[in-house]
Formats: C-alpha cells, sequence, structure tokens
C-alpha cells in the first residue's frame, strides 16, 4: 500500500509539473500577442512606450545615447485605393523586413500605428541614427513589389523623422513627439527624404525643428541653432 501511495504521488508531481509547463507556454504566447503587431509581426506601440521608458532612465542615469527614428510609409491609402488592401498589406510587411535588415539585434521596431513605424536606437547618436535611417530608405527604394493581378510593379517610399535625447527633451513623449515633427517636415519637403535633429523646448511648444538636416537624392541641407 506503501509503495502505490509513493507511485501515486509521483504521478502526481509528474502531472503537476506538465500543467505548470504548460501555463508557462500559455503565458508566454499570450505576452507575445500583447506586445506583438498581429500583421507585421513587430512589436506594438505598447511595447515600444515600456521599453522607451526604460532606455530614456538608462540613458540619464549613465549618460548613454538614445535616438528615435520615426517613419511613415508614404502612399499607402493611393497603393490601397490603387492595388487593394492585400497590397497594402504587404507593402507594410516588406517594409517591416526593409526596416529590420539594416538594424542591430538589439535595435528595437514597433509599428506605431497604421502606417507609422519607430525605431528606438539604444547607445546611438544623431549623427549615426541618420545613417540607420538612411540605410533604410535605400532598402526600400531597391523594393519593388510586384501586383500580379493587374501585371504592373510599382515602387514604395517612406519619410523619416530622426531625433536625439538631449537636455532638451524631457520625456519619452517628448523625444517621440519631436521625431514626429522631424517627420512632418519630411513629409512638408516632398517625401521619399529624412529630417534629423535636436528640438528644443520653446521650437518644440511652436512645433518647428530647431535643427534638421534634410537629404534627398545625394543633397544635403542644414541649419543649426544651439538649444536654449
Amino acid at each position: 500500500m506503501a509503495g502505490n501511495t509513493v507511485y501515486g504521488d509521483y504521478n502526481q508531481i509528474l502531472s503537476l509539473q506538465e500543467t505548470i509547463r504548460n501555463l508557462k507556454t500559455e503565458i508566454e504566447k499570450l505576452r507575445v500577442q500583447v506586445f506583438t503587431d498581429e500583421l507585421t509581426g513587430t512589436f506594438n506601440y505598447r511595447y515600444l512606450m515600456s521599453r522607451l521608458e526604460e532606455e530614456r532612465s538608462r540613458s540619464v542615469r549613465y549618460s548613454r545615447d538614445l535616438s528615435l527614428i520615426m517613419l511613415d510609409l508614404d502612399g499607402l491609402k493611393q497603393i490601397n485605393d490603387t492595388y487593394g488592401h492585400h497590397m497594402g498589406n504587404l507593402v507594410l510587411i516588406e517594409t517591416t523586413k526593409c526596416i529590420k535588415e539594416a538594424l542591430r539585434g538589439y535595435d528595437i521596431v514597433a509599428r506605431f500605428g497604421g502606417d507609422e513605424f519607430a525605431v528606438m536606437l539604444p547607445d546611438t547618436s544623431l549623427e549615426n541614427a541618420s545613417k540607420v535611417a538612411e540605410r533604410i530608405l535605400e532598402n526600400i527604394q531597391g523594393l519593388s513589389h510586384m501586383d500580379s493581378v493587374k501585371r504592373t510593379s510599382f515602387k514604395a517610399s517612406i519619410s523619416c523623422g530622426v531625433a536625439f535625447y538631449d537636455d532638451c527633451t524631457k520625456s519619452s513623449t517628448d523625444l517621440i513627439v519631436h521625431a514626429d515633427l522631424l517627420l512632418y517636415e519630411a513629409k512638408r519637403a516632398g517625401k521619399n527624404c529624412i529630417e534629423y535633429g535636436n528640438v528644443s523646448d520653446k521650437d518644440f511648444l511652436l512645433r518647428k525643428p530647431h535643427f534638421f538636416v534634410r537629404q534627398r537624392a545625394g543633397k544635403l541641407s542644414a541649419g543649426y541653432q544651439r538649444c536654449s
């Protein structure tokens, strides 16, 4: 009887261990779902904000560089209207791949919403972040999308705003808004280009980039003024 009791207890322990393993697997699946964009497989807005705040705190504490790129797919509505939403979704997926190809393993790319993405670059200066944006731009420019129904191909493009966490940036939200302002300037400049630089608190309130460099088709122009 005692042997049967021990054997029964052992089976119960094994069963309980299996249940715990299954629960851990399900919890991990749920965690991935909570922080992942279903269409593109990138992280989502919720995960970005959590990690960005962590990196911001780390940047302040240890005086480490932190940059953020905001990217917007140019003309997604026109692509959807011309080729259908299925093709628009494929373009978003391919755009994600082009972005990831330009990043390091510990950089974070997230779908910010709709046709907009964000790339967080820890330990990255403004100059190096702008080079990452240029690589992303080149990757996407080199990609052709084929519509098998209409038997035609087309190219997509993106616009980028690159911001750097400096003394004028007070929060993670500020960094995002700064990058978004620069993205807006890239859109206003004709799209398919990059705007990058520092933004002062004063100009942030005025919604005007304080320092920007625009690069498109190999041409470079710049304006600079100290943050005050």
